[in-house]
């Protein structure tokens, strides 16, 4: 992981548990989001800026975060042919009712390792 926080530094990011995403689909539902988001680390919070096709999301610890803003850097996904766009947030915390307790949305770090050896092939 020091090479995502090293990436993240040069990059003028500091580290945190949330990730702002960037040019999101208008019609994107949370599930997508959530979808889209979980593999990376167990969420613990969501926020969809629909008209401004953005959203945030918390993840439980900051690992998840950093996986996903690597792993959108390098391979960058695109759901329904807009690229998503991810960044780590300026707020640690995300401050609103959604919160996901005992939901479910995560998986474990063998499941992540997969993913980013998957990833290193993009």
């Amino acid at each position: 992981m020091a090479a995502s926080t090293s990436t993240a530094s040069l990059n003028g990011q500091r580290p945190s548990k949330g990730v702002h995403l960037r040019n999101i689909p208008s019609d994107m539902t949370e599930l997508e989001l959530l979808h889209f988001c979980m593999p990376y680390g167990k969420l613990v919070n969501y926020l969809m800026l629909k008209g401004k096709n953005q959203a945030f999301v918390e993840y439980e610890e900051e690992q998840g975060a950093q996986i996903l803003v690597t792993m959108s850097s390098a391979c960058p996904v695109a759901i329904r042919d807009r690229t998503i766009f991810c960044q780590f947030s300026t707020h640690q915390e995300l401050k609103t009712d959604k919160r996901l307790r005992g939901s479910g949305f995560s998986m474990n770090n063998s499941e992540n390792e997969r993913r980013m050896e998957r990833s290193q092939t993009c």
